[in-house]
């Protein structure tokens, strides 16, 4: 018989030799990161650990003979970076994973007792930014949603922030905005956004209010729209949200509206084109406009919803007030009236339903006072009780 050869053994990589445990070593020192315009954006103690750089409260480099140490420092080191950075500016989108990982930040460098490093952050564009209508037609062919866990060496090589942009991307276009064309496009993005969309993403929708409730964000008052027929008009960011009465439908409007009412800065009074109204009306004639169709239940606004916090938060726009409109001698619960009669007045929805829109008023004045009290700016609960027993009697 033939002798049969001994099986061979498997093939098993011997490991590495194991090196002695990389720790953090030396004294404190204080790092200060700059952007590339020489604002400061963090600042954190580090610590030597071998030929790189860790943050102070940072865990040393497990004991693994596999691990590279200096790439496991150098990780650790931009998420604590960044972290200091979303702690210093709150807006900073730390969320989103490929604008983190776009960031180049230069190697650590010490000027007397201190370290130093510089942030780049990314180039991106912004739709409506190119004079060239070829470039522009270009830059259409690369919207598409993001996710904010995606990697970033699967990101296009141009990151163009448009129409078609996820609330992470535009959450990134408004951090790096820096002109008023810029906020317009975002401001232009917001009103595009699927609100049953955001009613299912809570991260999406998390960015949507984080960039309403910015104070970077200052054109929710006026900015360019879309241009309709080669002419740009302005509009104001409560007329682009409330474009289609099937949004009534999603709580995430009413979120988004709510956020959008506490800001100090709005004025509704600001006008816009309606396509509800075929007309510029201001945005308390559009919200008022509103409750008349969902009060007078028309076939327009027949909501699948509850229709109580739909009234409540357009009539709550109809009668918002700030501060400078608080009147000098008078009461704020007459001015309310006051404010309501000429929108009654110039409202024809409200006259086909007069009686029944009267006593809904009053009701919902009264729910506003005290059971599901909104930001209305200058107005209190008090005032708006007032209103509601003054139209009461008038009514």
């Amino acid at each position: 018989q033939t002798p049969v050869p001994p099986a061979k053994k498997p093939y098993w990589p011997s490991p590495p030799v194991p090196l002695p445990r990389t720790m953090p070593e030396g004294p404190v020192i204080p790092l200060l990161a700059y952007k590339m315009s020489g604002q400061l954006v963090a600042q954190l103690d580090v610590q030597r650990c071998g030929g790189s750089w860790l943050p102070v409260g940072s865990p040393p480099p497990p004991l693994d003979p596999w691990l590279d140490a200096s790439h496991w420092c150098s990780r650790e080191f931009r998420q604590r970076l960044f972290e200091a950075m979303r702690d210093k500016d709150p807006e900073f989108p730390v969320q989103v994973r490929w604008f983190l990982e776009a960031i180049h930040v230069t190697a650590v460098e010490m000027r007397g007792e201190v370290a130093m490093c510089t942030v780049v952050l990314p180039l991106i564009q912004y739709e409506g930014g190119c004079a060239d209508q070829d470039e522009q037609d270009w830059l259409h062919r690369l919207f598409r949603w993001r996710s904010d866990y995606e990697d970033y060496q699967h990101v296009d090589q141009k990151v163009v922030i448009g129409r078609w942009s996820d609330p992470g991307s535009m959450a990134v276009g408004l951090y790096l905005s820096s002109t008023q064309d810029q906020q317009d496009c975002i401001a232009r993005g917001l009103g595009k956004l699927s609100v049953c969309m955001l009613d299912s993403h809570g991260g999406a929708l998390d960015h949507t209010l984080q960039m309403i409730r910015s104070p970077r964000l200052s054109v929710v008052n006026c900015f360019k729209d879309y241009p309709y027929k080669g002419t740009s008009y302005d509009t104001s960011l409560l007329h682009v949200l409330i474009t289609d009465g099937k949004r009534w439908n999603y709580a995430a409007l009413l979120e988004i509206l709510h956020v959008l009412m506490s800001r100090s800065d709005v004025d509704f009074s600001s006008s816009g084109w309606s396509w509800q109204k075929r007309e510029t009306v201001s945005g308390r004639q559009l919200a008022f406009f509103e409750w008349c169709l969902i009060a007078g239940e028309s076939r327009r606004r027949q909501l699948w919803v509850d229709a109580t916090l739909p009234r409540l938060y357009s009539l709550a726009i109809s009668i918002h007030m700030q501060e400078v409109e608080e009147p000098p001698g008078g009461s704020r619960a007459e001015k309310v009236v006051e404010n309501l009669r000429r929108l009654m007045d110039g409202e024809r929805a409200f006259y086909q339903h007069w009686h029944r829109l009267c006593r809904r008023l009053a009701s919902d004045m009264a729910a506003l006072a005290e059971t599901h009290p909104l930001p209305c700016g200058a107005l209190t609960s008090e005032d708006i009780g007032c209103a509601s027993v003054l139209l009461s009697e008038l009514y």
